[in-house]
């Protein structure tokens, strides 16, 4: 029994201790990929506060909008918007090479690469999906006008 224990101690402190391809040990990496999947998901929520703000605001202030200032709203919003979406792609890329380095035998899978599909798909199709609704609500006003006139 103290031999398997020996022998489990042993093998965990190699494998915290080991040293990677860019010199750091694979506890340090499992910190870093932790770290990065923090930052994707903190990332999420300021997509997701950022994405229901759009709409909030375009429904109650769009139609009062001018065209020039609609679009520097949409502009802005496109900026940052776009800054979390490349975010999210590049810190999952990072997480796919960290855990190349944790296990040397791991290959890159097709899951890997529908995960990153997804957690940058979905963003871009909701993105399209706002804007849409931004100009539906601008052309309303629009039409609005015409009828009045």
């Amino acid at each position: 029994m103290r031999l398997i224990i020996l022998v489990l101690l042993l093998t965990i402190s190699s494998l915290a201790t080991a040293q990677t391809d860019n010199g750091l040990t694979t506890a340090e990496v499992v910190e870093h990929l932790d770290a990065n999947e923090a930052m994707v998901a903190s990332a999420y929520e300021l997509w997701i506060t950022i994405l229901f703000g759009w709409l909030t605001a375009s429904y109650l202030v769009g139609h009062k909008l001018t065209q020039a200032q609609f679009w520097m709203a949409v502009i802005s919003y496109s900026l940052v918007y776009m800054s979390l979406v490349a975010q999210v792609l590049v810190l999952s890329m990072v997480n796919i090479q960290w855990m190349e380095q944790i296990n040397f035998y791991y290959l890159r899978t097709a899951s890997d690469y529908w995960v990153l599909a997804g957690r940058v798909g979905l963003p871009l199709f909701l993105f399209i999906v706002s804007l849409y609704f931004a100009h539906s609500i601008r052309r309303g006003k629009n039409q609005a006008q015409i009828a009045i006139d």
